[in-house]
C-alpha cells in the first residue's frame, strides 16, 4: 500500500508539473524549440476564468515573451541569410501586442484578493513600442499576398494602438483604404464599412469606398444603409455602372419601375453617352407598356448602333404591341378614310418590327421563346406565309 501511494503521489507530481505552462514556457524560450506549443499552453491557461487574475495576467505577459522569441528567431534566419518565415515573423508581431493588451485588461479589475495591481503595466508597454510600429508593414505584405483575414488584423490593431506606441508617417492615411478591402475580402464587414466609412471622410478613393461600402451593408443586411450609400454614388459618380445597375436593379424587382426610371432619367440625363443607360431605360419603358416612349428611346440607340441587341428586342416588341392596340382600337367602316391611314400605320408598325426582330434573332438565335411569337405575329400580319411556316416549327 505504501508503495502505491508513493506512486500515486509520483505521477501527481510528473503530471503537475507537466502541466505548469510557464516553466514549459521557460524551456521553450531558452531552447528555441517547441515556442507555438508552449504559446498555446498558456493562452488556454489565461483563458479558463477560473485562473486567478493574477495568474490570467502573468500567462498573457509570458504569451508575449514567448511571441516575442518567435520573432527573434525569424530575425535571426533573415540576418543569417537562412530560409525566413515573413509570416510567422509578421503573425508573432501581432500576438505580442494582442497579449500586451489582454494582460492590461486583466490587470484593470481587482485581482482575487480585491487588489488593483499592475505588475506588467511598464513591461506590455515596452514590447507594444517594439512592435507596433511593424504592424502597418506586416498588414501590407500580407495583403500583398493574398492573406487578407491577417492583413486585416494587423490594419485594425495598428489603427487602434495608441499614438505612443506606433509610427506616424503619411502611409498612415491609407490605412482605412486598405484596411477597408481587406476587411470586404476576408468576410469583415463591420470593420469594412468602418473602415471604407472613414476613407469616404477623407475623400480617398472615394468611388471604390462607397462600393466597398455598400457590399459590406449588403451582406450585413443593413437594406436601408445599402441603398442610401448606392444612392450616394449614383449622385456622386453617375458614370459609376456598377451602383446605377444594383440600385435600379433592386427597384425593378420589386415592381417600383416608375422609381427606377426616374433613376435612369437621371443617369441618362448625366451621362448622354452611356448605352447601357439608355438600354435600361428602354426595358423599363417596355415592361410598363410605354410603346412610344419605349420606340423612340429604341430608335436612338439603333441610329447609333443598328445591332444592338436590347434595342432590336424591346424596340421591335414594343412595335407589335403598338399595332395589336392600334388594330383593335380602328374603326369598323372599312372604306373610311381613316381606317385606310390606321390600317397603313399599323402594317408600317409590323414592317419596322420585322427589322428589329430578325436583326435580334440573327443575334441571338438561342432566344426562340423571345423571338419567334412576335415574329409569328409579324408574319401573320404581313401575310407572309412561307417565313410563317417556317417560325412557326420553333414555336410547335
Amino acid at each position: 500500500m505504501t508503495r502505491l501511494l508513493a506512486i500515486f503521489a509520483l505521477l501527481i507530481t510528473v503530471n503537475a508539473f507537466a502541466a505548469d505552462p510557464f516553466k514549459t514556457a521557460k524551456s521553450a524560450i531558452k531552447s528555441k524549440n517547441g515556442l507555438e506549443n508552449a504559446e498555446k499552453g498558456l493562452t488556454d491557461y489565461a483563458a479558463d476564468l477560473q485562473t486567478p487574475p493574477t495568474q490570467r495576467a502573468r500567462a498573457f505577459n509570458m504569451a508575449a515573451q514567448v511571441a516575442d522569441r518567435i520573432r527573434e528567431v525569424e530575425n535571426e534566419k533573415m540576418y543569417l541569410k537562412q530560409q525566413f518565415d515573413t509570416a510567422r515573423y509578421f503573425n508573432a508581431l501581432l500576438r505580442v501586442y494582442q497579449y500586451t493588451m489582454s494582460c492590461d485588461s486583466v490587470e484593470t479589475e481587482p485581482d482575487e484578493r480585491g487588489r488593483l495591481r499592475s505588475a506588467f503595466g511598464k513591461d506590455n508597454r515596452r514590447r507594444r513600442q517594439d512592435v507596433a510600429a511593424n504592424l502597418l508593414q506586416g498588414g501590407k505584405w500580407m495583403m500583398k499576398h493574398g492573406r487578407y483575414g491577417e492583413a486585416y488584423d494587423m490594419f485594425d490593431v495598428y489603427d487602434r494602438a495608441d499614438s505612443a506606441d506606433r509610427k506616424v508617417d503619411n502611409s498612415n492615411r491609407r490605412l482605412p483604404v486598405w484596411a477597408a478591402k481587406c476587411g470586404l475580402l476576408a468576410g469583415r464587414m463591420h470593420g469594412a464599412r468602418h473602415y471604407a466609412a472613414r476613407a469616404i471622410a477623407m475623400r480617398d478613393e472615394v468611388a471604390e469606398m462607397i462600393g466597398y461600402k455598400s457590399q459590406a451593408e449588403l451582406a450585413l443586411g443593413d437594406t436601408t444603409a445599402w441603398l442610401k450609400t448606392l444612392g450616394e454614388g449614383v449622385e456622386q459618380f453617375p458614370a459609376n455602372r456598377s451602383f446605377f445597375l444594383a440600385l435600379g436593379g433592386y427597384h425593378r424587382r420589386r415592381g417600383e419601375r416608375k422609381v427606377a426610371l426616374a433613376l435612369t432619367d437621371r443617369a441618362v440625363a448625366a451621362c448622354p453617352d452611356t448605352i447601357i443607360y439608355r438600354e435600361a431605360r428602354c426595358q423599363l419603358l417596355y415592361e410598363m407598356g410605354e410603346w412610344a416612349r419605349c420606340i423612340e428611346a429604341g430608335d436612338f440607340i439603333l441610329g447609333r448602333n443598328a445591332d444592338n441587341i436590347a434595342a432590336n428586342f424591346y424596340t421591335g416588341a414594343s412595335l407589335v404591341s403598338r399595332a395589336e392596340e392600334q388594330a383593335k382600337a380602328m374603326p369598323l367602316d372599312t372604306k373610311s378614310e381613316r381606317y385606310r391611314k390606321e390600317r397603313e400605320e399599323v402594317r408600317s408598325h409590323y414592317q419596322r418590327a420585322r427589322k428589329a426582330l430578325e436583326n435580334f434573332r440573327r443575334m441571338r438565335r438561342e432566344d426562340v421563346s423571345l423571338w419567334a411569337p412576335l415574329l409569328y405575329k409579324v408574319y401573320y400580319a404581313l401575310n407572309m406565309g412561307k417565313e410563317l411556316n417556317e417560325v412557326e416549327q420553333y414555336i410547335k
